[in-house]
């Protein structure tokens, strides 16, 4: 190291400690005050007061995080996790509840905020109202009996678990024990009971709510119950009197014979009566285990009607109901799949409504409604087996044929065939709900509002649309029928004629091109004319009027309808549509007199020569003459040409 170098070093390590000495160390600052969740939030502090005394611990001790996330990208009080999983993390009690054989269906689907409130309640347990009336906003038909059972003013609580329970019908314990525990006078018991002793299977006769009938019996009880026959199917006597005298299945078919039938079902058939029925009482008449719907779909699964994954987007509402039985039988029918009727009877015994004409659809006729409409459910409107259109053309397969078309009409091309048919009955022809002049009016109002106080078309002011247009589709525009022409010149035949005999034909109608000029409903205009007339030959010929305004115009040309004076409107055998020889025309108002004579330098002029010097139209002057004249012409020397004759 050179001596240099050392210096410096030594000079560094003898200044370093003074230097930093002499800088002053940073003074640690005071911890900064935490703000609650509350102070930031006040509104909440409100909301917690107004919602109840009953405050869930956390907010009560201000651990909003123990339920919230603190931080995030997004603002908004966003949970930690969904309910119930949320809540779950703290009521561990309530996890065991969800863990029993029946889960109150809420808390298995996380609806803990149906009954809760998650920051405060008016309720002891955070609910929204008093526990009995919380359960009725759901369960309201429990009440629907005039006869109250008397345990339902302890509570329901008294009997059933709030979560979870290992019992049906989320119960406390076993019914029978739950009602024995009240109903103890086993006297009293044994007299109501036909001087049975009766402990078991009590809510099968008697609904543990309310009835309409007394000592709250179900609405649908076997009858030797109710006349305390019990020794119609139990043995009566002996140390076991409830013992049954033989086999079950052929107790019932002792009063109940068997039926005989098409088609069975299979239960019945095989004398199962206890897969669907109870022995002693029902709230489901007659007799059923369960209701209807949940009773049939036990074995008749849904799947079988409904597809995974399928959209159901109509439910036949017997189905939706759970009323199986409103068009299945039970047992047996002379129908298939035991439907109670004939299809298109037991369909029409609810749907007498769509009757609303003489005209039937051919299957609606024979009864086949299910060609076209599913039992069940579908995947399509009103319970149709198919799309509408595809339904519609399997059938009529002509008309879909038609979809290959030009043109085609809106609801045909959406394949809304009933925005104009009635797939069921109707008034008239084709299963049009009205004619089909009124029907066309029932869309196209604006036509009839367009056209009101003018002069009309003739097929349209007899709302005949359908001699022009097509119902359906065609191959030219607005679903006309044919060539515009050829459906105009069936009605106007002269002009057709001429159109098709003469030489010279107005382009327009040589390329059958009508509406043109003319408007095809009708208008205000003669003819029905899109503008008037002059106003409209103006619109291509418009060099005819180039000297009308800087200038001087032939009067009946600027006439309103002076074209024609002179020319045809469709076709004629002259040029330019001339509807005599060009002299003849002239003549007809100037007659060649003296003073013709005079304004031609004293030379008759030629009748077949008019236009070879004047504009039949107009002029720059009063003369009427072509704006390039010959100059010996020009200058009124007829001479050099003519020689003087006349």
């Amino acid at each position: 190291m050179k001596p240099t170098s050392i210096k410096w070093l030594a000079g560094l390590v003898f200044f370093f400690p003074l230097i930093f000495g002499c800088v002053q160390s940073p003074q640690p600052q005071a911890p900064r005050a935490k703000k609650t969740c509350l102070e930031c939030h006040p509104d909440y502090k409100t909301l917690v007061t107004k919602e109840g005394p009953v405050i869930h611990q956390p907010v009560a001790s201000g651990q909003c995080n123990g339920c919230h996330r603190p931080h995030g990208l997004v603002g908004g009080a966003f949970l930690k996790s969904d309910p119930p999983q949320l809540c779950l993390r703290c009521h561990q009690k309530t996890l065991e509840e969800l863990r029993r054989q029946t889960v109150h269906p809420p808390a298995q689907k996380g609806g803990c905020f149906l009954c809760h409130l998650p920051h405060s309640a008016p309720q002891k347990g955070l609910l929204k109202k008093p526990v009995d009336s919380q359960c009725l906003e759901c369960h309201q038909d429990v009440l629907k009996g005039v006869n109250k059972h008397q345990a339902l003013e302890e509570g329901c609580l008294r009997c059933h678990q709030p979560h979870g329970s290992d019992q049906p019908d989320l119960l406390q314990e076993k019914s029978s024990s739950l009602c024995l525990s009240c109903h103890t006078d086993k006297t009293i018991l044994k007299k109501a009971h036909f001087n049975f002793d009766i402990s078991q299977a009590c809510i099968q006769c008697h609904d543990p709510h309310s009835s309409g009938q007394k000592s709250l019996l179900r609405p649908s009880i076997h009858q030797p119950v109710t006349k305390g026959e019990c020794n119609s199917c139990h043995i009566g006597r002996g140390e076991h009197p409830l013992g049954l005298k033989g086999d079950p299945q052929e107790g019932c078919l002792s009063c109940h014979p068997k039926e005989t039938g098409a088609s069975h079902h299979l239960p019945y058939d095989r004398g199962k009566c206890l897969t669907c029925h109870g022995p002693h009482g029902s709230a489901w008449s007659p007799l059923l285990s369960k209701a209807p719907g949940a009773l049939c779909t036990q074995c008749h699964s849904t799947q079988k009607v409904q597809k995974p994954g399928r959209q159901i987007r109509s439910e036949h509402k017997p189905v939706k109901d759970g009323d199986c039985l409103a068009c299945h039988r039970g047992h047996i029918s002379q129908q298939k799949s035991l439907i109670a009727e004939e299809p298109g009877k037991l369909c029409l015994s609810c749907h007498e409504g769509i009757k609303k004409g003489p005209i039937a659809h051919r299957p609606t006729a024979k009864g086949q409604c299910l060609t076209c409409h599913l039992p069940h459910d579908s995947s399509q409107p009103h319970l149709l087996g198919k799309e509408e259109k595809k339904l519609c053309f399997s059938c009529h397969q002509k008309t879909a044929k038609e979809e290959n078309k030009f043109s085609l009409h809106t609801p045909f091309a959406s394949g809304r065939c009933s925005d104009c048919h009635d797939p069921h009955y109707a008034q008239t022809k084709y299963l049009l709900p009205e004619s089909p002049n009124q029907m066309c009016f029932s869309c196209h109002q604006r036509l009839e509002k367009e056209f009101k106080g003018e002069k009309v078309h003739a097929p349209f002011a007899r709302k005949q649309c359908l001699t022009c247009h097509d119902a359906h589709a065609a191959e030219y525009a607005f679903q006309i029928k044919r060539p515009l022409d050829t459906i105009c010149f069936d009605c106007h035949s002269q002009v057709g004629q001429m159109v098709r005999r003469e030489a010279v034909v107005h382009p327009p109608a040589e390329k059958g091109n009508c509406q043109q000029c003319h408007r095809p409903h009708g208008g205000e205009k003669p003819w029905y004319l899109r503008e008037d007339l002059k106003d409209l030959c103006l619109s291509c010929h418009q060099d005819v009027s180039n000297y009308w305004r800087q200038g001087v115009a032939h009067p009946p040309a600027e006439e309103e309808e002076g074209c024609l004076t002179c020319h045809q409107s469709h076709a004629g055998s002259r040029k330019a549509l001339l509807k005599a020889p060009a002299g003849k025309i002239c003549l007809s108002c100037h007659k060649i007199d003296q003073a013709l004579v005079s304004a031609h330098n004293d030379i008759t002029p030629s009748p077949k020569s008019c236009t070879t010097c004047h504009n039949p139209h107009g002029a720059p002057d009063e003369r009427m003459l072509w704006p390039v004249e010959h100059p010996p012409f020009e200058k009124g020397n007829c001479l050099p040409c003519h020689g003087g004759g006349r």
